[in-house]
């Protein structure tokens, strides 16, 4: 499918790829490609048994996380930052407070309420 001919009404912001064992690597890159053509602006890939993530604000800028890192939002999800907990399986701090997990929640459905309309 190339991002012209099929290319979603509306385009997230964030998209996140898990990686399974039977996944081919040039599969995978293929798709984050096609996710920054169609307009995507941040993409995680996690890789569960490797415990990391790597996180691609362009198609030629990544970033790894690992359990020893903090995962952010950067620009796309201002405010968001949370231990690597798809790495690790476990926080490596205290678990939030109720209210703390109510405003991040409310942050991502005030940005999923207003999605970027493609253009």
């Amino acid at each position: 499918m190339s991002p012209t001919e099929d290319a979603w009404e509306v385009v997230p912001d964030l998209a996140v790829e898990v990686v399974g064992p039977t996944d081919v690597a040039e599969d995978l890159l293929g798709k984050v490609k096609e996710y920054f053509q169609a307009g995507v602006r941040l993409v995680w890939v996690v890789y569960p048994i490797q415990r990391c993530i790597h996180v691609y604000g362009a198609w030629n800028r990544i970033r790894v996380v690992t359990e020893a890192d903090d995962l952010d939002g950067g620009a796309v999800l201002p405010g968001f930052v949370d231990p690597s907990i798809a790495c690790s399986g476990r926080s490596r701090r205290r678990s939030k407070s109720h209210r703390d997990r109510r405003a991040e929640i409310g942050l991502l459905r005030r940005n999923l309420k207003s999605p970027r309309r493609r253009s």
